[in-house]
């Protein structure tokens, strides 16, 4: 098996929702397997913001869903883990040239016709590319587009 995982999958690991004990656990397996999730630039700018993103909501609906002090702990968690060269994830750059023309390919192919986002193009041509043949994500959009092109999801 050669996973990926969306940013929305990474997030729920570093701020507790009813998937982080999944999420987690799966991580975990892959690791003890010698399995590392790649993760792309994409991925850190997207954790790193839906990580503030829970403290901004939590803000407009009045409950502290997540501290700004959890949010700090929680992005110095993921880059500590994206950083290690043993951890769960491995530091991983692709062909720009070859991933737009993917996700371009991807867009003519479905988005009119499904409705599906950037990020969604995005994550599962960077699974493409990247010869990966599972996909973990917490979105259903996404996972329906993974599906679409093959690839195994087992979260969706």
């Amino acid at each position: 098996m050669k996973p990926y995982a969306d940013s929305n999958f990474f997030s729920r690991i570093y701020i507790e929702t009813e998937w982080t004990d999944e999420a987690s656990n799966l991580v975990a397996g892959f690791l003890s397997e010698g399995v590392r999730l790649p993760v792309l630039w994409l991925h850190a700018v997207e954790v790193r913001n839906a990580i503030e993103l829970f403290v901004f909501a939590g803000k407009k609906s009045g409950e502290r869903i997540v501290t700004s002090e959890a949010a700090a702990l929680a992005q110095a968690r993921f880059r500590m883990d994206c950083r290690r060269n043993s951890g769960p994830y491995k530091q991983t750059t692709m062909d720009l040239g070859a991933w737009e023309a993917t996700a371009e390919e991807l867009t003519l192919r479905h988005s009119a016709k499904r409705g599906f986002r950037t990020y969604d193009l995005l994550h599962v041509s960077a699974a493409i590319e990247l010869s990966c043949d599972t996909f973990y994500s917490y979105d259903k959009k996404c996972n329906a587009l993974a599906a679409l092109e093959g690839l195994k999801t087992p979260l969706g």
